[in-house]
Formats: structure tokens, C-alpha cells, sequence
């Protein structure tokens, strides 16, 4: 068996990688609950199969990153997957050059420096040329990344992370690799007569002026040392993403999830950030202050080293922006709010409950939520809305009623949210109801993920929609102008993004803004930014309303609470929820006008 001790270090950190990252996954796999409903048979061979393919096109050519930018797209798949076919072509050379039934790890990794003259290996010429280019394209894509460090601009990135302590030794050991690998190639070439396009013309340039008879064995060595150097501070660095990143994907698709209490799975999520940076330009803090450590890519770093922060655990607004950034799927939120469960303390709070709901005749029950009470025109706009479609409609929390859970759940306070989500459930569950329609979005996404209702849970949008494509109402169309502005827990929290544009086209010329759907800029007001000041979640709502309206637009149209009153705030245009620009232009038979104007004028009688 061939050997030399310029593998020594190649070896050991290989070693050491390995025990490190089987023990780390190990454990983490133990502390994962299990999935509710896990793939069997051939849905778990077809989950497998299709965890393998989102590993070739996010891990190795990183398609996600191609959509946001292309130069940027291909300088993070050059570098993976160049290395791979480097290391899948290298090991089928290495099965044609030796006879041994088995070869030691290093052996294709090394292989021009045990079996230099490989002139009769079958397929040898296919075989020099390909592993020429497959290294030539992972040089271009380091030339990149380094150029990427003083010019982000360049690859579409005002900001990037900051390398910092183990990183710096990854990335620089990361970044010699490839060009000592090119050096003891090219050297190998030059005194072997062997070689292809890039490293027997790189050998005939460095003979020039070098003595690479005598250099060839120290670039081997150094090649080496710097393999060995960067799998011993992999684990502890950013790039610990790359073996992490393709476990996360197989564990996804075999039904695992992310929790908000701690699990293994959160950890998986940590350790597969690489830092790329495409989040940091996404978060809206960044307006706030130019040292954001809100920012995902600053704070998983912070988590994972153990530094306190305080500011990027609490101001975070949860909008899930960086999340739908981010080319690797973390779940950020969810690390984030298992973060505050950690340091919160879960105490027993004993609620005054309203009454029980009794079964009731009604099909559809109606949620404002507790931000709806704080916007009671757009609960008026519904009832409106119910009235003209005759529907009969029970209003769950019209005098009483118990908070969705979401707000704790945001704070750390799992536990006690986990008390209000069961008193709740239970009301819902007594009335019997087959619908249930919220206008809150916050309260919709805790209904659908934390409820386990056996109803349908809707948003009033959707209602709204549904109502008028069955013509149970009607509307008459203005020549106003208007924006839509997607809620955060509504857009990127649950995919809703057509149903409220269906139904303000009903009634207004809809202009649609550049950041609208998965990329919508959060109105500042989320309930999850503990930390930010009321100042400072105005400047937000005043950043991003301008972002979203033009000279053109007469009302900007919105369709949560919330969301409505932190915009309201601002005082730069009108706002109005999309319930209420719906009951203001509903076309209402003769009989049902007196009734509705003595409806309005007992709700501003009340107000």
C-alpha cells in the first residue's frame, strides 16, 4: 500500500473531522422528538431520493443563490461543486490506477504524487483534463470570494459578515488548498512530462523561474497541512455548514421539524448557517443602526461562541425576511424564540376564563384577535360584510374572549402560551363550528400550526374572496389608485398572497410595489420586538411605507390589525384594512340601506 508521511497531516485531520461531526450529529439526532407523520415505504425511499436531489441543486450548484444573483450564484458553486467532482473523479481514477481492492482515504487525494506516469490508465487523457478543469473552475470561484471580501457591491451585497476567530483560520487554510494543490500538481507535471491544459502549462511557466525539481515535494507536504489544518477547524467554523447542510436536508424530508422549544433539530439549523451574508441586507434593522448584531448572520454566530446578546436576541422583529433570504432554509425565527424560552422563566399563570361556548347552529365562527379589538373599524367592516352576505356568524370573541398564544410564544413563554392555546382550542372545539375566519394574521398562523383544528381555518381575505366569487356580495369598482402592503405572518408566514389582491382588484386599480409578496418589508410594529422602541418602530413603519407607496396612491391596503395601526401611526397616507375598503363599496339591496346606516351610526354612537 502506498504511503508517504506527507499524508500524516491530511489524515489526522481527517480523522479528527470525522469523530468530531459523527459525535456532534450523534447527539443532536438523540434529542429530536419524532416526526408526527414520517415517510414509510416508498414515501421514505421517495424522500430519500428527493432529499439527494436538493442536495445536488442547493448544496453543490446552490440554485437558490443563482436566483438572487448569478455571479454570486456561481461563485459558491464552484468552489462546492468543483471540490466534489475534484474528489468523485479522483477516486474513480485512483480505482483505474491501482490494483488494491481498497484504497486508503488519501490515495485519490494525492494520487499524482504515488503515480505520477498514469499515461497506460485507461481513460487517462479524459481523466487529466477533467480533473484540470474541475480545478481550475474551484480557483475562479476562490479568485471570486476573495475579491468578494473588500467589493460585496460587486455580487449585489451592500453588507457582508465579518470573519472572526476560528473562521479566519478555516477560510485562509480554506484558500491555500486549491492553489498549493495547483503548485504541487503543476511541479508534478513539469518533472513527469505529465499533466493537462491548466498544470502542465502552469509547470512549464512556474520552471521558468522556479526549481521545481526541489519545491515538489514541500507543495505536497503544505497541500497537505492545509487539508489537515481546515477539517480540524471545520466543526468550529462557519463552514461546519457543509457536512451539516446535506444531514439537515435528508432530516427534513424524513418529516422532522423545527420547534420553538430547543431540540437537536434548532442545532442542525445553527450549524448549517454558512454566513454567506445574504440575510444581512434583508433585515430592517439595519436603518436602526449600522452595527446590527440583529442580524441572523451576526447572531448565529453569537450562539454558537456563546456571546451575550441581548439586542439581537429581543429587537428582532420575526418577520421571517432573512428566513425566506436564506439559501439553506433555517429556521431562524425558531432559533431565536427557543433562545428566549431558554432564558425565560416558564411559570403556571392561572386565567380568569370566560364562559364555556356552548354548540351552536352557526358554520362559520369569527376571531378578531386581540389587535383586532384595537382596530374595531375593521371588525365593523366584517360584520358589515356578514350582513350584506347574509351570513350568520358567530363572533367567538365579541365579549370575551382568550388571546391565540402567539405573543408569548414570541416572548419565550412557551409554556403559558401552551395553557391559552388549550383554553382556547377548547371554546373553539365546544361551539362547533366548521369555519373559522380571523382577521388577524397572527392569530390565523397559530391556529393553523399550533391549534390541531379539525376545521378549516381561514383568513377574512379569503372569506372576502370566496364570498364574492360566489357573488354573495358585490361590489362597485372605484378608479383609486391603491397599494397592498403583505403582512408578514400572512405573506411569508403562510404562502397567502393572491386572495387579498383578487379582492382589492374588485374594487381599486391595484400598483403593485418592487418588494411585494416573500420580499415585503414588515411594518416595525411586530409584537416579537421586545426591545425596540416605539420611536424606533415608527422610523420603521415610516422606512418601509415609503418604500411601498408612490406619488399615485391614494390609500395603502393592508389586511391585518396590526399592521393597520402601526402604519395608521405614521400619518404619511391613508391606511385601511381590505375589509374595510370592501364594505365601503359593497353594492347593498334597497332594503338593506336604512339597516346599515343604523348599524354605523350605533357603532360611532359606541365609539
Amino acid at each position: 500500500m502506498a504511503f508517504d508521511p506527507l499524508v500524516i497531516p491530511f489524515s489526522l485531520g481527517l480523522i479528527f473531522l470525522l469523530i468530531v461531526v459523527f459525535y456532534k450529529y450523534y447527539t443532536w439526532i438523540r434529542q429530536m422528538p419524532k416526526p408526527k407523520n414520517p415517510p414509510k415505504g416508498l414515501n421514505r425511499i421517495k424522500a430519500y431520493f428527493d432529499a439527494s436531489i436538493e442536495v445536488i441543486m442547493e448544496s453543490l450548484l446552490h440554485r437558490k443563490i443563482f436566483k438572487q444573483n448569478k455571479l454570486l450564484g456561481y461563485m459558491h458553486m464552484s468552489i462546492a461543486f468543483g471540490w466534489f467532482m475534484l474528489i468523485v473523479v479522483g477516486n474513480l481514477e485512483a480505482k483505474m490506477t491501482s490494483t488494491n481492492a481498497i484504497n486508503p482515504p488519501y490515495f485519490p487525494i494525492f494520487l499524482n504524487f504515488f503515480a505520477p506516469d498514469r499515461s497506460l490508465t485507461p481513460g487517462h487523457g479524459i481523466f487529466s483534463f477533467t480533473m484540470d478543469l474541475f480545478l481550475a473552475m474551484v480557483l475562479s470561484g476562490l479568485l471570486l470570494a476573495f475579491i468578494k471580501r473588500s467589493k460585496s457591491r460587486l455580487f449585489g451585497m451592500r453588507r457582508t459578515s465579518k470573519m472572526r476567530g476560528m473562521d479566519k483560520i478555516a477560510l485562509y487554510s480554506l484558500w491555500l488548498i486549491f492553489p498549493l494543490r495547483l503548485f504541487a500538481e503543476s511541479f508534478n507535471a513539469y518533472n513527469h512530462n505529465s499533466g493537462n491544459f491548466l498544470s502542465a502549462n502552469c509547470g512549464d511557466f512556474f520552471a521558468t523561474f522556479l526549481p521545481v525539481a526541489q519545491l515538489e515535494y514541500s507543495m505536497w507536504v503544505l497541500y497537505s497541512l492545509s487539508l489537515g489544518v481546515f477539517f480540524v477547524a471545520l466543526p468550529w467554523s462557519r463552514y461546519s455548514h457543509i457536512p451539516t447542510e446535506v444531514v439537515l436536508i435528508f432530516i427534513r424530508h424524513l418529516g422532522y421539524r423545527s420547534c420553538v422549544k430547543p431540540t437537536g433539530y434548532n442545532m442542525f439549523d445553527l450549524y448549517s448557517c454558512s454566513r454567506c451574508g445574504i440575510c444581512i441586507d434583508q433585515c430592517q434593522i439595519n436603518i436602526l443602526s449600522e452595527t446590527n448584531k440583529t442580524v441572523t448572520a451576526h447572531y448565529i454566530y453569537d450562539m454558537r461562541v456563546g456571546n451575550k446578546n441581548d439586542f439581537g436576541l429581543y429587537s428582532c422583529l420575526a418577520c421571517g425576511r432573512c428566513e425566506e433570504a436564506c439559501p439553506v432554509g433555517i429556521k431562524t425565527v425558531d432559533l431565536r424564540i427557543g433562545k428566549r424560552y431558554s432564558e425565560t422563566p416558564q411559570t403556571v399563570v392561572k386565567y380568569n376564563v370566560p364562559k364555556p361556548l356552548k354548540p351552536t347552529a352557526h358554520n362559520v365562527g369569527y376571531f378578531s384577535g386581540c389587535m383586532g379589538k384595537l382596530t374595531p373599524s375593521v371588525i365593523e367592516s366584517m360584520h358589515t360584510i356578514f350582513r350584506a352576505a347574509n351570513e350568520n356568524v358567530l363572533h367567538i370573541d365579541k365579549e370575551d374572549g382568550i388571546c391565540c398564544g402567539r405573543p408569548l410564544i414570541l416572548s419565550g413563554r412557551v409554556d403559558q402560551a401552551a395553557q391559552l392555546i388549550q383554553l382556547n382550542k377548547d371554546r373553539i372545539v365546544a361551539s362547533g363550528i366548521k369555519t373559522l375566519v380571523t382577521s388577524c394574521p397572527i392569530c390565523l398562523k397559530t391556529f393553523k400550526e399550533d391549534y390541531d383544528l379539525n376545521i378549516e381555518v381561514i383568513h377574512h381575505s379569503e372569506y372576502i374572496e370566496q364570498l364574492l366569487e360566489t357573488r354573495k356580495i358585490k361590489t362597485k369598482f372605484t378608479n383609486q389608485n391603491v397599494a397592498y402592503h403583505d403582512p408578514c405572518e400572512l405573506g411569508r408566514g403562510l404562502k397567502i398572497y393572491d386572495a387579498p389582491r383578487n379582492v382589492i382588484r374588485n374594487v381599486a386599480i391595484l400598483s403593485e410595489n418592487p418588494n411585494k409578496n416573500e420580499r415585503e418589508l414588515c411594518c416595525g410594529g411586530s409584537l416579537a420586538g421586545i426591545a425596540l422602541s416605539q420611536e424606533q418602530k415608527q422610523t420603521l413603519a415610516s422606512d418601509a411605507i415609503h418604500q411601498i407607496i408612490d406619488n399615485e396612491t391614494k390609500a395603502l391596503i393592508t389586511s391585518c390589525p396590526l399592521c393597520k395601526k402601526s402604519f395608521t401611526q405614521t400619518s404619511v397616507i391613508k391606511v385601511m384594512d381590505i375589509a374595510e375598503i370592501i364594505s365601503q363599496n359593497l353594492i347593498l339591496p334597497a332594503e338593506h340601506k336604512v339597516k346599515e346606516k343604523q348599524h354605523v351610526q350605533e357603532f360611532v354612537n359606541y365609539n
